[in-house]
């Protein structure tokens, strides 16, 4: 039997203050940028950290099943770009049969509620419809490269099943001792089934985040990993809001 994986020290009962701390500090904060010339609103204020738009930026009931030009555009938060090519190829050509893969997904499967049959069969297996997803986004049944890593994918699949596909990127991959993202959902699978740490995500999400309907348990998950390996130092070294004039135009 393999070992279970360790989960992140920011996860853990000790740093659940702190924890706290960083979710408010990305999902809370902002600046706020005076104009300087005679055009557009007084002031403007901006998220310090464009991710916690993320979730909810152009949302429309009812699009669950398809990916928007909104949902492309939303990976700009995760500052991560798109290219013509991977535009053209998901939202045109490809369309339909990305759309036909998210079908057989419902969109309220939480990945923590699956046992070890329905992840198989939802995204274990290399022909179920996750595994079909991921390989299409990749552009795997092409000649030619969209563009579309492992990072980009899963923020893109996140997006479009907040509750069952978490987000890969190189600091969760350090957290989890992951050198790529091959056995991802493997593990978060395999960590997800610890009630206590459910319990934890679920009691940080409505402590620290006031948009919480639109942030999923897998998105705190996310949240903090990352802000804990990007920001390993104590709040003072945690990027903070601003006010007054501003250097960059508005």
């Amino acid at each position: 039997m393999e070992p279970m994986p360790v989960v992140p020290d920011i996860l853990t009962a000790r740093f659940e203050d702190e924890a706290i701390l960083r979710l408010r500090n990305y999902f809370g904060t902002h600046k706020e940028y005076r104009r300087f010339a005679s055009i557009g609103p007084e002031t403007t204020s901006l998220p310090v950290f464009s991710g916690s738009r993320f979730d909810s930026f152009g949302r429309v009931d009812g699009d669950q099943d398809t990916v928007t030009p909104a949902d492309l555009l939303s990976l700009a938060f995760l500052s991560v770009e798109v290219s013509a090519e991977a535009v053209i190829g998901i939202l045109e050509q490809s369309g339909p049969q990305i759309e036909a893969l998210l079908r057989q997904v419902p969109s309220d499967l939480a990945l923590h509620t699956m046992d070890n049959a329905a992840f198989e069969q939802v995204l274990g297996a290399s022909d179920s419809p996750g595994r079909m997803l991921w390989d299409i986004l990749r552009a795997h049944h092409l000649p030619v490269s969209w563009g579309m890593g492992e990072t980009r994918v899963s923020k893109l699949l996140a997006r479009k099943r907040p509750h069952l596909i978490p987000i890969w990127d190189s600091h969760v991959g350090q957290a989890l001792d992951l050198p790529h993202s091959g056995e991802h959902w493997i593990v978060m699978h395999s960590l997800l089934q610890d009630p206590e740490l459910i319990e934890r995500l679920e009691r940080l999400r409505h402590s620290a985040i006031a948009d919480r309907a639109n942030v999923s348990l897998l998105r705190v998950f996310d949240v903090l990993v990352w802000h804990a390996q990007k920001y390993p130092g104590g709040p003072t070294t945690w990027p903070a809001s601003d006010s007054g004039d501003a250097s960059r135009t508005v």
